[in-house]
């Protein structure tokens, strides 16, 4: 039975170089070579390939194959490091195939254009070049290349599981920084006196689920926990996956919360603007009274409202959970650890290096543009807020800054309450008092 060889992308490409080389017949008694088993050893390096192969007139010939340094190798570097999603899949041993089209598309070839590019050896007398031992041995590099396109890469002298493997994986950016300004008194009367523009209706894309891409960043070893730490992610992701979209979700519309929600003012109430504080909204209606809510709770009214018509605070609050939603639904949210005067914290944020995902987060950064009066963050006790009259001393937050409090907010809400419904399922790893507090599911306040 004949072997196949270039039976991916990766080895194809690999073979159709080899056959625009147009050595003749000698390809055809290599490749029965490589068939019939006579390729005896194999070992591949950094730029070069050995093999022992069977001879006709002695036991075995040695045959050599060096790959010259691939130039272009920085460059595929950066283009490998500037695609979260194939630095992602590198880190998990994969080669997607999309990748090959992207290094053609660059004109990068990591197979040498000419056969003179190589140097051959061959200890067998046939002064033929290539002789039917390097065509051999030329089919089992494709061979290779098949099963582990890395391959392909080692051969020209990069090692891309050294320099994106788990080691250094792309890291989770940094938490988000909080920016705000104090607005005095006159200022803040002249800004509620200025008219706005009509906020036009937001549109929100679709994102791909990216459960299998997250797993791949998270280490599986981190220093805070002894176990796996991406196979019990792995598993809560997986649970996640079976969570219900806004549109999906069948209940019938609170008309009249929503009529009265979408006629108040909303006030984000944080009073420690930080990665990971609480968050509370306030609802203020036409006659002055105030309703205050979590980020979450506030959350489960908006998904019964079918219209972002309203205060320009409610407008955005509308897409805000929209968006928050799609998130949920596609797993595109991931894990930031802070550990700090001993403690350990876990933040969840958007995972913004998706560009689905960082596009909607500057719209709505951009829709609430710090112009939104009822969006600020007070500097003191929250109760003052209840005190007529109050405004001098109060912080307004930019418009990211209001994003990234409320979504950290909700996803770390969101996850913990996702996390007690799944009950014992994480115990089977032996893990579930680690866990439990590793993800804030006890009653320890960090």
């Amino acid at each position: 039975m004949k072997n196949l060889y270039g039976v991916t992308l990766w080895g194809a490409w690999f073979i159709d170089v080899l056959e625009s080389y147009q050595v003749g017949d000698r390809l055809d008694r290599g490749r029965t070579y490589a068939n019939t088993g006579r390729v005896l050893s194999l070992a591949l390096g950094s730029g070069r390939a050995l093999a022992t192969v069977e001879g006709n007139f002695r036991p075995s010939y040695r045959v050599e194959i060096s790959f010259p340094p691939l130039e272009e190798a920085e460059q595929v570097y950066k283009m490998i490091r500037a695609d979260p999603p194939l630095l992602a899949c590198i880190a998990a041993g994969e080669l997607p195939e999309t990748f090959l089209q992207k290094l053609k598309e660059q004109g990068i070839d990591l197979v040498p254009r000419r056969w003179s590019d190589m140097r051959r050896f061959c200890s067998c007398p046939d002064e033929s070049d290539p002789c039917k031992h390097m065509a051999a041995l030329y089919y089992i590099i494709a061979r290779e290349i098949d099963s582990d396109p890395h391959v392909l890469f080692r051969l020209r002298g990069m090692d891309l599981a050294t320099r994106f493997g788990r080691a250094a994986v792309h890291k989770i950016t940094p938490p988000f920084t909080v920016k705000c300004i104090v607005e005095e008194k006159k200022s803040a009367q002249k800004k509620k006196k200025s008219k706005k523009p009509k906020l036009q209706p937001l549109s929100l894309e679709k994102i791909p689920h990216c459960a299998e891409l997250i797993i791949a960043l998270l280490p599986p070893d981190p220093p805070f926990s002894t176990r796996d730490f991406t196979q019990v992610m792995a598993e809560f992701y997986d649970q996640c996956a079976h969570y219900q979209a806004w549109e999906s979700v069948e209940a019938e519309v609170n008309s009249e919360m929503e009529h009265h929600f979408s006629r108040s003012v909303w006030t984000l109430v944080c009073p420690k603007p930080a990665p990971g504080s609480e968050v509370f909204l306030d609802a203020r209606d036409i006659n002055g009274d105030v309703r205050r809510l979590t980020v979450y709770d506030a959350f489960e009214y908006f998904v019964q409202f079918s219209s972002e018509d309203g205060t320009a605070s409610y407008s955005f609050l509308f897409y805000l959970f929209k968006f928050l939603n799609l998130l949920c639904s596609s797993g595109a949210f991931i894990p930031y650890i802070i550990t700090a005067s001993g403690t350990l914290q876990i933040i969840w944020r958007p995972f913004e290096t998706l560009p689905p995902v960082s596009a909607m987060l500057t719209a709505l950064a951009e829709r609430e543009g710090g112009s939104l009066a009822g969006l600020r963050c007070l500097e003191r006790d929250p109760s003052l807020l209840y005190k007529p009259g109050f405004v001098s001393g109060m912080q307004i937050l930019t418009g990211r800054s209001v994003v990234d409090l409320i979504a950290s907010a909700f996803l770390s809400e969101w996850v913990r309450r996702r996390m007690l419904s799944f009950g014992g399922s994480f115990k089977k790893h032996g893990a579930g008092h680690e866990y439990q507090e590793l993800l804030g599911l006890n009653s320890t306040r960090y």
